[in-house]
């Protein structure tokens, strides 16, 4: 077997080089290619910036070994230096909503009894106003009694007279023999005018007791007969409530009774 070795012949005229490539220019050319490739490499790996610290941080630079087939071996591609696109993050602030309570004002409700609920509302208090309502004064009205209508006792008589102001006349006034008048309901107490209608022919006594107080009217005179009225007003006190007057005389005869008239 023949072995044929292929010698280079540097001396070979080209066009870089008129007197042909020196040896030494050639391999120094193919060192620097190497170089700039592995340098390459190491700047677009992720891990290739560890040099430039160390050089930043003033250390001393690492050293590189370059094997002597790097520069027939391939190198895989650095990283893509297109610009990735990006979603832009959107953030959504949350919406608070404002609402204004309004406090209803309390209403009664109706809570069974084996509810466990108790109402606090309080109930509002209610303006009450009072009316004060001033009575009058009580006052003493005008009364007018015919003796006629009055208790007539111990053997007085009732005669029918035209011509009397009530239209009659209580007679035969003497000794026990009296006419009596209750007055219930007085509304006052008071000092009143008591006027005495009577009929009579001649001067004639007569004796009035008020509640227990006695007073005797002497000679009333009389008009001349028994159907013309006369009449006479004394002064009497009345209490509050019932009264009492009595029309008599216990000496003698008295005149006829007509009319009584409280003033």
């Amino acid at each position: 077997m023949t072995r044929t070795r292929t010698t280079f012949d540097a001396s070979a005229p080209s066009l870089l080089w008129r007197g042909g490539p020196p040896r030494w220019r050639v391999a120094g050319l193919g060192a620097a290619c190497a170089l700039a490739a592995l340098v390459t490499v190491l700047l677009l790996s992720p891990g290739g910036s560890s040099a430039g610290n160390a050089a930043e941080a003033g250390g001393p630079p690492p050293r590189i070994t370059i094997p002597a087939a790097a520069a027939d071996e391939t190198y895989p591609p650095g990283p893509s230096t297109t610009p990735t696109p990006t979603t832009p993050k959107i953030t959504t602030t949350p919406t608070t909503t404002v609402s204004a309570s309004v406090r209803a004002r309390p209403t009664a409700t109706s809570v069974p009894a084996s509810s466990s609920l108790v109402s606090t509302a309080t109930p509002r208090a209610r303006r009450t106003t009072e009316t004060t309502t001033t009575q009058p004064a009580p006052t003493f009205s005008p009364v007018t009694v015919a003796a006629a209508d009055a208790s007539v006792s111990g053997g007085a008589a009732v005669v029918e007279c035209s011509g009397c102001r009530s239209g009659s006349r209580v007679a035969y006034l003497e000794g026990t023999r009296a006419v009596t008048l209750t007055l219930s309901g007085v509304p006052v107490a008071g000092a009143r005018q008591l006027t005495i209608v009577y009929e009579s022919d001649n001067l004639r006594d007569l004796t009035v007791t008020v509640n227990g107080d006695s007073r005797t009217l002497t000679s009333l005179p009389g008009a001349g007969d028994w159907v013309t009225p006369a009449t006479v007003t004394v002064g009497i006190e009345l209490t509050k409530g019932t009264n009492t007057l009595v029309f008599a005389n216990p000496a003698g005869p008295a005149p006829d009774l007509d009319q009584f008239v409280i003033r």
